[in-house]
Parts: C-alpha cells; sequence; structure tokens
C-alpha cells in the first residue's frame, strides 16, 4: 500500500512540480547567498545596503505586478482545462494595454532624478531599481503563466539561469572589474533574460492556440476595482511592507554602514523563506486549484509542522553556530549581528508562516487575507516612533509578526474546527 501511495504522489504533478521546485530553489537559494556574500564581502557595509534596499524597494514598487500574478495564477486554476485559451486571450489584452502607454514611459524615468532624494539610494541604483520594475511589468504575464500552466520545471530553469547571470556581478568585481555599476549591469540583464527565456517557452505552447472566441468584457478600470483585486492588493501590500518596510526604514534614516549590516541581519532572517518559498509558492497554486479540493486540509496542516519544525532548527544552528555563518557568509564587519541571530530565526519563521497563511486565504478569496494589513499599519507606525536603534526596529518586527502569526493561527483553527472543512472562508464569483 506503501508503493502505491508512493507512485501515486509521483504521478501528481504538484508533488513532480514540487520536487522540481524544491530542488531548484534550494540551489538558486545557495547562489543568491553566493551573491550577498561576495557583495558584501567586496563592497562593505555600506555600499552592501545599496544591493539589499534595492531589492525591498523593488519588492513595493512591483506591488501591482504581484497583484497581476496572483490573479492569473488564481484565475487559471479555476479554468482547469480552457486554461491555454484563457491565458492567450489575457497576453493579447495585455500587450495591448502596454502599447496603449508606452509615452509614459518619459515621464517614468524622467522621475530617476528625483528617487534619490526619496529613497536614499545612489543615482546608478534609483534608476536600476526603474528599469527593473518595467522588466517586471512585462514579465509578469509569463511568470505567472509558467506557474498557472504548471510548467513548474521550466519555471525552476528560469530561475536558476536568472540566479546565474546575477551572481556573475560580484565575480566580476572580485577580478577587479567595477564595482556596484557592474553589479547593477548584471541584474538588470538576469532580469530580461528571464523574460526572454519565459516569453519564449509559452509561445511554444499556444501559438496554436486562438483566443479570438473568448471576449473581454471587463475594461481596466473594471479590473482594478474587482473585489478580488482590492483584496488581494491590499493584503500582498501588506504583507510585503513586513518583509521590506524595515530595510528601507533603517536605509533611510540610519548610516549607511548600519543599513548594510541590518540588511545582513534581514538577510539571515529571510533565509527559511527562501528555502521553503517553493512550499509556500506552490501551496498557493494548490489551493486555488478546484481539482485538488480535497486535500486542502490536510496539506495546509502538513506544511505549517513543517514551518515551524524547520523554525526550530534554524534557531538552534543561529544560537550555536552564529559566529561560523557570519564568517561565512560575511566577514567580520558584520559580527555585531552575531548575537541577533537567533531572533532573526524567529522572525523569518513567523513571517514564513504569515506568508503561507496569508496566501492560503488569498487563494479562497477570503476577507481574513486582510488581517495582515490591520497590523501592518501598527507596525510601520511603531517603527517611526520607538525604531530608534538596529535592536530596537528588530524587537519591533518580531512583536509585530508574533502578533500577526497567532491572529492568523487563532482565526484557522477557531473556523476549521467550527466547519470542519473551509467552506466558510470560500467566497464564489
Amino acid at each position: 500500500m506503501a508503493k502505491r501511495w508512493i507512485k501515486s504522489a509521483f504521478n501528481n504533478k504538484f508533488v513532480k512540480g514540487g520536487l522540481f521546485f524544491t530542488l531548484a530553489n534550494f540551489l538558486g537559494g545557495f547562489l543568491n547567498y553566493l551573491f550577498n556574500s561576495l557583495s558584501g564581502k567586496l563592497l562593505g557595509p555600506a555600499k552592501y545596503s545599496e544591493i539589499t534596499a534595492l531589492f525591498s524597494y523593488l519588492t513595493i514598487f512591483s506591488l501591482p505586478i504581484t497583484v497581476i500574478t496572483v490573479d492569473i495564477i488564481r484565475r487559471l486554476g479555476e479554468k482547469g482545462k480552457l486554461r491555454l485559451s484563457y491565458f492567450k486571450m489575457g497576453e493579447d489584452w495585455f500587450w495591448q494595454r502596454i502599447y496603449h502607454w508606452r509615452y509614459l514611459l518619459i515621464l517614468y524615468f524622467l522621475s530617476g532624478f528625483f528617487l534619490p532624494r526619496i529613497t536614499n539610494l545612489s543615482l546608478l541604483f534609483s534608476f536600476t531599481l526603474l528599469v527593473l520594475t518595467i522588466f517586471n511589468i512585462i514579465g509578469v504575464i509569463y511568470s505567472a503563466g509558467l506557474q498557472a500552466l504548471h510548467l513548474f520545471g521550466f519555471f525552476s530553469f528560469i530561475a536558476i539561469i536568472s540566479v546565474i547571470i546575477k551572481l556573475t556581478g560580484p565575480l566580476f568585481v572580485y577580478f577587479h572589474v567595477g564595482e556596484l555599476d557592474t553589479i547593477a549591469v548584471f541584474i538588470i540583464f538576469s532580469s530580461l533574460l528571464g523574460i526572454v527565456m519565459s516569453k519564449y517557452r509559452i509561445d511554444k505552447i499556444t501559438k496554436k492556440i486562438v483566443a479570438k472566441s473568448i471576449v473581454i468584457n471587463k475594461r481596466l478600470i473594471a479590473l482594478i476595482f474587482d473585489r478580488r483585486i482590492i483584496i488581494t492588493a491590499i493584503s500582498l501590500f501588506a504583507i510585503n511592507l513586513l518583509n521590506n518596510f524595515d530595510v528601507i526604514f533603517v536605509k533611510k534614516f540610519f548610516p549607511a554602514d548600519t543599513a548594510g549590516i541590518y540588511g545582513s541581519w534581514s538577510l539571515f532572517a529571510k533565509i527559511i523563506f527562501y528555502v521553503l518559498s517553493p512550499l509556500i509558492s506552490l501551496s498557493f497554486i494548490f489551493f486555488s486549484s478546484k481539482e485538488q479540493k480535497k486535500l486542502h486540509r490536510k496539506t495546509l496542516f502538513m506544511s505549517l509542522v513543517i514551518l515551524i519544525v524547520s523554525g526550530l532548527i534554524l534557531y538552534g544552528l543561529y544560537f550555536y553556530f552564529g559566529r561560523f555563518f557570519v564568517s561565512l557568509i560575511f566577514n567580520k564587519n558584520y559580527y555585531s549581528i552575531i548575537d541577533l541571530l537567533p531572533k532573526a530565526a524567529i522572525f523569518g519563521v513567523l513571517y514564513s508562516i504569515i506568508s503561507f497563511l496569508n496566501g492560503f486565504f488569498i487563494a479562497k478569496n477570503s476577507s481574513f487575507s486582510l488581517i495582515i494589513a490591520f497590523f501592518v499599519f501598527f507596525y510601520a507606525v511603531g517603527l517611526f516612533f520607538f525604531g530608534k536603534t538596529m535592536v530596537s526596529v528588530i524587537n519591533i518586527n518580531l512583536f509585530f509578526s508574533l502578533l500577526s502569526a497567532i491572529v492568523y493561527a487563532l482565526v484557522i483553527f477557531i473556523e476549521v474546527s467550527r466547519t470542519k472543512n473551509f467552506s466558510f472562508f470560500t467566497k464564489e464569483d
């Protein structure tokens, strides 16, 4: 019976896709940490803060793209065997919108001259941020499409190739070819290559699909004010603020060296999220799929157990081997975070749990995905009033992430106990 269960599991596209996704994520995570390690060691805390702040700002700037990605995955997941036709329809509509608004690019790039005053980024990285945001907008339809069409293997392959290209930047710096400018060029190129490869793969699949039989009745303004879009946007904005606003806050109001050191602490905190992101990403696609509905409850609780156990392991590693990890990934310039690493493990696992449960609620089209939005407002206010030192910023992170995770868990526990299923959370259009 066990043999039959294993065979059945590996015949499931989510299991196979999850295996590809997980293996690729471990490799991609290792390469990403190598990128950060080399950049931190070669540039020092002050210049390294440019990179950490860039990716935090990029996450916030790309919020509309994230919302669209999530909604595409969810909507295509609901279409079952009609996914390809609906994707082709969406792709055609997407490029029409891009062409229609092309003249706004002039004003968009002119804003780059004002960004340094607002973000405290250099002029170079301000324009890098704008270019990457544009690439994210263009690439959203294809990255979302690859996931929604369950092409997990190719999606993982692209992710690895992109990280390898990005890693080439600090390798060039190691051989004394440029500094921040070289790293910026390779970051941009890695993003562009991902778009080209994704579009090529999608085009091969959809070239014979005719989308004219499906008519879009909603204009852009109607899509923007769609209930699901609004809830998803607010929820994802809040979850991204919890993960990135602290880095942006420290970059803006603290000295450059402190910002770089805090960025290294944040990197250690996010390692569990990066390692387990295949679980979180796949779970959203899984919970969006009606075909897998019978397994939703069991998958939810098994995933939570995995997240908690992983967090406990990471806490132990940081507590006993903190100096080793800081020396391995960075150098002695970052030793001041050694005693703070256990807190990084706690924040990392709490954020991962919040992100996972929030994704579950979004997939179910539930208003409970707005829980994090309620807490993140007070989180931001708390940083401005009480975030006077690096340690106080870390403690504020821990307090609000713990509070949010407890509320999410209580909602899940109470409602599942009461209804014995997830029908309470689901709202059909």
